[in-house]
């Protein structure tokens, strides 16, 4: 559990990637 403010976060369901890739990567960045 986290306190307010929140991090930040990504969630992604797939089947099957393009190209049959092996992995996948995102980013959230916060820039002062």
């Amino acid at each position: 559990r986290f306190d307010a403010p929140y991090p930040s976060r990504a969630a992604i369901g797939v089947a099957a990637l393009p190209k049959n890739a092996a992995v996948e990567a995102d980013a959230i960045l916060v820039v002062d």
